[in-house]
C-alpha cells in the first residue's frame, strides 16, 4: 500500500522522527503533520485494505502477557474467521510499529497508546478471545490460558488449566510466580484437592508426586505435601 514517496519530499525538521518518516512514506499527501496523525492514518487504511482482522491482532497484542508468536496471532485470526495469509499481511503492515524478539511480536511504544479508539476501534471481548484460543490448545501452549482466565475472573476453567499435568509443569518451571497467583485466585485448598485427584494412579507419577509435593509445600500445604514426597 506505499506511495513510493521519498524522505527528499519532506519538510527536514518534520521528517527527524524515523517511525514518522518510514509511515508518511506510505501515505498519500498531504504528509500527516504528527506522528500520532501518520499512525492513524496507517491505521485506518490498514482496517480499510485488510479489515476487522487488523482490530483483532491488535487486541491480542494489546492483551498478550508477553507477545505473541505468529502462529498464535495466525490462530486467533483464524478462529474469528479469517486466514493465516491475512495475517502475515498484518504484521508486515504494521511491522514499522511492531517490535519482535525471538520470534515474539509486541506492540511497539507508539501502539501501546495509539492502538485504540479513535485510531483503530477495539474489537469486544479481545480477553476472552485470547483465553477461548488458548484453550483449544494443547501442552505448554494450553497454560498461557491460565493469565487470559484470571483476567475475565473464569476461576473454574482456570482451576481446570493450572491442574493439568502438562499446564502445570510448565507454569511450576518458568513461571512459578504466576502459578502461585493462579492458585491463591482458585483458592489453595481447592487447588490442593484437585491436584490429588488428578495425580492419582498415573503411571508415570513419581516426578509429578516430587513436583506436586515440593509446590505445595511452598503454598503451605504441608501435610498433602509430605504424603506426596513419601510417594516419590
Amino acid at each position: 500500500a506505499g506511495y513510493g514517496r521519498t524522505p527528499d519530499e519532506f519538510n527536514p525538521s518534520t521528517a527527524s522522527n524515523p517511525l514518522w518518516l518510514a509511515l508518511a512514506c506510505t501515505l498519500p499527501a498531504p504528509a500527516p503533520a504528527t506522528l500520532e496523525d501518520a499512525v492513524a492514518q496507517h491505521l485506518h487504511r490498514a482496517v480499510a485494505d485488510l479489515g476487522v482482522p487488523v482490530q483483532i491482532v491488535l487486541d491480542a497484542l494489546k492483551w498478550a502477557r508477553a507477545g505473541m508468536e505468529l502462529r498464535h496471532l495466525q490462530g486467533v485470526v483464524i478462529m474469528k474467521g479469517g486466514t493465516a495469509e491475512v495475517t502475515e499481511r498484518i504484521v508486515e503492515r504494521l511491522k514499522p510499529m511492531l517490535t519482535a524478539e525471538a520470534g515474539v511480536w509486541t506492540l511497539g511504544s507508539v501502539l501501546r497508546s495509539c492502538a485504540g479508539p479513535p485510531w483503530c476501534p477495539r474489537a469486544p471481548g479481545a480477553k476472552r478471545m485470547l483465553a477461548e484460543y488458548f484453550l483449544t490448545l494443547e501442552g505448554a501452549d494450553r497454560a498461557e490460558a491460565a493469565h487470559h482466565l484470571m483476567n475475565i475472573h473464569d476461576v473454574n476453567r482456570l482451576l481446570e488449566v493450572i491442574t493439568q499435568w502438562p499446564a502445570f509443569y510448565h507454569l511450576l518451571e518458568t513461571r512459578r510466580a504466576d502459578l502461585r497467583t493462579y492458585c491463591r485466585v482458585c483458592g489453595y485448598s481447592t487447588v490442593r484437592a484437585k491436584l490429588v485427584a488428578s495425580t492419582a494412579g498415573v503411571a508415570d507419577s513419581l516426578l509429578r508426586d516430587h513436583k506436586v509435593g515440593v509446590f505445595l509445600s511452598e503454598l503451605g500445604e504441608f501435610a498433602v505435601a509430605r504424603e506426596f514426597l513419601l510417594r516419590a
